[in-house]
């Protein structure tokens, strides 16, 4: 099947196929063949007329520990209190805690996202500062210590 040639003169030939794209649609091709964001490239194997955006792989972030030391200083009935106080934690848990830092020297309080992590550790900083009591706590990359608690 022969293709027609368009044009607006009624039959006139002015050499344009109908089915070939014009310069500004070539254009537009080239353009968002080249610049456009690669996670929103058309395919180019892929010519059925569909545009569908790729999407980029997204990777959930890294949580971090919040992390109690262990010191001759600090009274285990504070800790137990200030575990309650920042970290909802009920008498029971805060004990189970507290006792895990008395003996292995260290405990994990709770797993976070990086800002609330980093937050509640100068939280805690803060507030056993303000009670005279040197305890220490600092937030890790989860996996801290070769363990998950």
């Amino acid at each position: 099947m022969p293709k027609a040639l368009v044009d607006g003169n009624n039959g006139a030939q002015s050499g344009r196929i109908a089915d070939s794209p014009s310069t500004f649609e070539v254009s537009v091709l080239r353009f968002t063949r080249y610049f456009m964001p690669p996670n929103e490239r058309v395919n180019p194997e892929r010519d059925d007329g569909l545009a569908i955006a790729e999407r980029p792989k997204t990777k959930r972030p890294r949580k971090y520990v919040v992390v109690f030391h262990n010191d001759d200083y600090t009274t285990m009935e504070f800790v137990v209190h200030v575990l309650m106080k920042f970290f909802h934690l009920d008498e029971t848990g805060a004990t189970t805690v507290m006792l895990n830092i008395h003996r292995k020297g260290y405990g994990v309080a709770g797993i976070f996202s990086r800002d609330i992590a980093e937050t509640k550790a100068a939280l805690v900083m803060d507030y056993a500062k303000e009670h005279g009591h040197p305890l220490k706590c600092t937030a890790e990359p989860e996996g801290f210590g070769g363990s998950d608690e």
